[in-house]
């Protein structure tokens, strides 16, 4: 494991655009916004703060009731969540999913 390496896990039930397509060009072209958008959220965060040490950052989930706290402009620490079918992994996030699938510094895209 190199340190400061982010995992990003995209779980069987993931969709990109909200309709299937056979065309795959527009597959690659929602995973390049979404990445092109998680990189730029992942830059405007201080990695000294409580935010810029997160464990993990939702970016497909279902949402229930409110979040708590605004971070960046689309960057929220999440309330209650299921279905996370999409999310990144800081390196503290592995280790504590390794151990107990139990995160407390959680982020939401």
């Amino acid at each position: 494991e190199e340190e400061g390496s982010l995992m990003v896990i995209l779980e069987d039930d993931v969709t990109p655009i909200p309709i299937l397509t056979s065309d795959v060009r527009e597959y690659h072209a929602a995973y390049r916004k979404l990445f092109a958008t998680l990189r730029s959220e992942l830059s405007q965060l201080d990695p000294k703060s409580r935010a810029g040490n997160f464990d993990l950052i939702y970016f497909g989930r279902n949402k229930h009731g409110r979040d708590k706290e605004d971070v960046t402009g689309r960057l929220v620490v999440p309330g209650f969540s299921t279905c996370a079918h999409a999310y990144l992994l800081s390196p503290s996030g592995a280790r504590r999913c390794s151990l107990s699938l139990s995160l407390s510094r959680s982020l939401s895209l």
